[in-house]
């Protein structure tokens, strides 16, 4: 998906944001990026999310897809229900992506799937990796995904791949699945150190032989639980060079508008992260280009993350 954004041409049918509502979930698993867990309270308040919902709504003036995350949304299911059937009587379609902890039946997966697609969620993805074995049997998940074969409902696999996390291992613990097989696609991530994966899984990563060039593959505007927005959920909410303001503060139309016409995004989406070196101290430029790196992702945060150290008032809110 892309969005149009200075030069970038429009290739997405609709607008589309993403919103982590909370960062509490049931599990903590050691490669998470936003470093989720039981004891994390940062959430972001109904007030805010249906204000923001209402405000997005007015913004695009039609169909408009939006997608929720966390943490885990299932964890508090009478509040993303609400959320929910909110957004789409303001025109939205939602995706929710989840671990599946709650599908502890087939019976069970279809009974909330089916409450949540009749409240408006069009699409459910699945987070799987070893990493989640720790916390939530895979069987969940199959069960899951038979239920939602057996209902006709739109879902995906997100499968975090690493050198602990093989896809082939991955996929063998949800084996037994078949009735979803070939029916729903598997979409691999790469492990990026960063979050808590950077201080726990960081000898997990796979650096690319060959030095990540290109530009954003996937520029998405997404909220953060605590209101921080950025270009990604790859961690660009936590870094201030890559912001366009907090949604607890900020009109969510100024926060767009910053969005679509921010110079400093148009130029990740053409030239990319790799243009910004030479506005780092040579020695931290050549540092980086001599170490290895996953990908384009894991490359532009490191790079922004420093940019904004040497200039700690130099915000993408700034360069619009």
């Amino acid at each position: 998906m892309t969005v149009n954004i200075g030069n970038v041409p429009d290739h997405a049918a609709r607008p589309e944001i993403g919103l982590l509502l909370w960062n509490t979930c049931n599990a903590r698993c050691k490669h998470c990026l936003p470093s989720a867990g039981p004891k994390d309270r940062s959430s972001l308040s109904d007030e805010v999310i249906f204000s923001m919902i209402d405000q997005a709504a007015e913004e695009f003036a039609g169909a408009w897809g939006l997608g929720l995350s966390g943490g885990e949304p299932f964890l508090y299911q009478d509040r993303l229900l609400r959320i929910v059937k909110h957004a789409r009587s303001r025109n939205a379609s939602t995706g929710i992506v989840s671990n599946g902890f709650w599908a502890t039946s087939e019976a069970k997966a279809a009974e909330i799937l089916t409450r949540f697609a009749e409240a408006g969620a069009v699409s459910f993805s699945f987070s799987l990796s070893t990493y989640h074995f720790e916390h939530v049997s895979p069987e969940r998940v199959a069960n899951a995904l038979n239920a939602a074969h057996r209902l006709g409902l739109k879902a995906d696999v997100k499968v975090v791949v690493s050198k602990e996390s093989r896809l082939r291992y991955v996929l063998g613990g949800i084996r037994r699945a078949e009735p979803w097989k070939g029916h729903f696609p598997i979409q691999p991530f790469a492990l990026l150190p960063m979050g808590r994966a950077g201080t726990l899984l960081a000898s997990h990563a796979e650096p690319s032989e060959n030095w990540p060039s290109g530009s954003c593959p996937s520029p998405l505007l997404t909220i953060d639980s605590n209101g921080r927005t950025g270009p990604c959920c790859n961690g660009a909410t936590e870094v201030d060079g890559l912001s366009f303001g907090n949604v607890n503060d900020t009109p969510f139309q100024t926060i767009w508008h910053r969005y679509k016409h921010s110079k400093t995004l148009n130029r990740l989406c053409t030239t990319g992260s790799e243009a910004w070196l030479d506005q780092l101290p040579p020695e931290e430029a050549t540092d980086f280009r001599n170490r290895k790196w996953v990908n384009i992702c894991h490359l532009c945060v490191a790079i922004m993350e420093r940019k904004n150290a040497h200039r700690p008032q130099s915000t993408m809110i700034e360069q619009n």
